[in-house]
């Protein structure tokens, strides 16, 4: 079951790495991993010792049987990553919206039937099986962003249809994109502007603590674009595209709008020394400054972990309003481990803890659901109309 390049010495020995590399795994999350209860424990346990006791099987397999395992406590942070590998993702970004898959070519929006002559959702749902936790929406979106990949350069066929169902097709190369989106995620992932009405536009795309702009963080910029909209009496804070980082770079941000100690949830842990769950509640300290501003948060299903809890800190303590739809379902604080087997190098990442909200809601699956939902129409897709930026700015001017 090696991998190409890498030789065990003997068959013994390489029975014994898979079962030190799979107890290991067993290990680090029995006992980091919060299990709801003694039968969810229980079950991940015994599927862990089914693969046990079936090694003779290709590497490939066995890793799937672990990705399984782990995707069995549908968690979103609780999973097995190959470390080094090099994806090759189709250049031709695909979206899911108002139930369909869309993609746009010289400005115009159409609707993505197949790819290679395979439907897509056939595609996506493929993607999700084995692969745990979030809401279903987020999984759509996960299969999508990291999903639709290829084994080196190559190129695919996209087909699409235009408002009038008529069909066209086009060409998608696979390459790999990983530098080029970290390099414009460090150029475009703050942005600000005022519209009309003197309404402030706040856009963040991630809370990534390693991504530095001229020696600034992501919190240097919001704070550096917060003062451009002091003017402004109303702010919308879009975080639609962002699926976290590091929740103190968010605090820094939500901070500036409450002006005394606030409770935005709790986490429930582990006890290391007694593996007894505890509860833990969450605080959101004042930094002061924009205290006066009234806040709409834009939202949907790509928002996760850190962004999650940003959106608790002003809606569960009832300093913003947030509109659009139902956030991604994921915070997990996860501690990772790196691993070294058949000649590979993988990360394990286990969920320290499960969020829960003021009102006693999970987040974990569900997500958080806006104050004020808004719908999208394939119609409004075609026409590239953001249906929720202008809920947010009939809200700001009311």
């Amino acid at each position: 079951m090696n991998q190409e390049g890498y030789k065990p010495e003997t068959a013994e020995d390489e029975l014994r790495e898979s079962f030190e590399f799979v107890k290991i795994i067993e290990d680090s999350v029995v006992e980091t991993f919060p299990f709801d209860s003694d039968e969810e424990r229980n079950s991940f346990i015994e599927k862990i010792e089914s693969i046990k006791k079936h090694f003779n099987i290709p590497c490939a397999e066995l890793i799937g049987n672990i990705h399984e395992a782990l995707a069995s406590l549908n968690n979103t942070h609780t999973y097995l990553d190959q470390k080094g590998k090099i994806y090759f993702d189709l250049d031709r970004q695909i979206l899911f919206e108002a139930g369909k898959f869309w993609t746009q070519n010289k400005g115009q929006v159409y609707e993505v039937v197949s790819v290679d002559g395979t439907p897509i959702n056939e595609i996506v749902r493929k993607k999700i099986e084995g692969k745990g936790g979030g809401t279903a929406d987020f999984k759509i979106d996960r299969a999508l962003r990291y999903g639709l990949t290829a084994k080196g350069p190559a190129a695919a066929v996209l087909a699409v249809q235009d408002r009038e169902n008529h069909c066209i097709e086009l060409k998608s190369k696979y390459a790999n994109k990983a530098e080029n989106q970290s390099l414009v995620l460090e150029q475009t992932c703050v942005s600000g502007k005022i519209l009309d009405g003197d309404i402030g536009y706040l856009k963040i795309d991630s809370w990534d603590d390693g991504i530095k702009i001229n020696s600034k963080s992501i919190a240097d910029l919001v704070e550096k674009r917060l003062k451009t909209l002091a003017v402004c009496p109303s702010i919308i804070i879009d975080v639609r595209q962002n699926s976290g980082g590091n929740s103190a770079l968010a605090e820094r941000l939500a901070g500036h709008f409450v002006n005394e100690r606030a409770q935005f949830g709790s986490v429930i842990k582990k006890d290391p020394k007694t593996s007894e769950l505890v509860e833990s509640k969450l605080y959101l300290d004042p930094r002061g400054d924009f205290l006066d501003k009234k806040i709409a948060i834009l939202t949907g299903p790509m928002c996760l972990s850190a962004n999650e809890m940003f959106i608790l800190m002003l809606k569960d303590t009832g300093k913003a309003v947030t509109l659009g739809e139902t956030t991604g379902g994921g915070s997990g604080n996860p501690k990772s481990l790196d691993l070294n087997f058949s000649g590979q190098e993988y990360k394990l990442s286990v969920s320290t803890w499960k969020l829960i909200r003021n009102s006693g809601k999970k987040l974990e699956n569900i997500g958080i659901e806006p104050d004020i939902p808004v719908t999208i129409t394939p119609d409004d897709v075609f026409d590239q109309r953001d249906r929720a930026l202008e809920a947010a700015l009939e809200y700001a001017c009311g």
